[in-house]
């Protein structure tokens, strides 16, 4: 998936603090067209987040310094990630770690062994369901700027019509526009 911004691939930022879990990930999502980073640790997932903002987040629970579930509530305190989707990627697959990782405000959660094609196919859903989002989020932006245009053109017309002694055609556009 690409971003819609720029030609650009998505980028996918892995937290996992085992080698080979890294390697089978990053070369199968390298493979599908993403641009993979890598971290070892929470700590230096948050650092590489918060440098560049990566499209999506897959993470481990069992890390040092912080685990998972802490890197997680920390992404999504931060302004600067608390919009990222975050899947987590772990072994444990009682129902209790599955239901934290969603407190915490995972999307999703794939258990190990993970099957590539699974991956592939939530990783293009969640980068998909972030674009929609971005796109609603960008015409939501744009409508509330033209409405208020609108108030203000009016509010232009309602001076003008009492300037020469008429009634406002738009008595409803009293509102304060700043």
């Amino acid at each position: 998936m690409m971003n819609e911004d720029s030609d650009s691939k998505s980028s996918i930022l892995i937290a996992d603090d085992n080698l080979e879990n890294l390697k089978v990930l990053s070369t199968a999502l390298i493979g599908f067209g993403y641009e993979v980073r890598i971290a070892t640790n929470g700590r230096k997932a948050l650092e590489s987040a918060f440098i560049k903002a990566p499209d999506l987040i897959l993470l481990d629970i069992h890390m040092p310094e912080l685990d998972g579930y802490e890197t997680c509530r920390e992404f999504k305190k931060d302004l600067r990630t608390r919009d990222i989707p975050i899947i987590f990627v772990s072994a444990l697959d009682e129902p209790f770690n599955k239901v934290k990782a969603f407190r915490q405000g995972a999307i999703d959660y794939l258990t190990k062994p993970i099957e590539m094609e699974e991956v592939r196919a939530r990783v293009e859903v969640h980068l998909l369901l972030r674009q929609k989002i971005k796109e609603l989020e960008d015409f939501n932006r744009i409508m509330v700027e033209r409405e208020m245009r609108m108030i203000e053109l009016k509010n232009e017309v309602n001076a003008l019509s009492r300037e020469l002694g008429r009634h406002e055609p738009y008595p409803e556009a009293r509102m304060e526009v700043s």
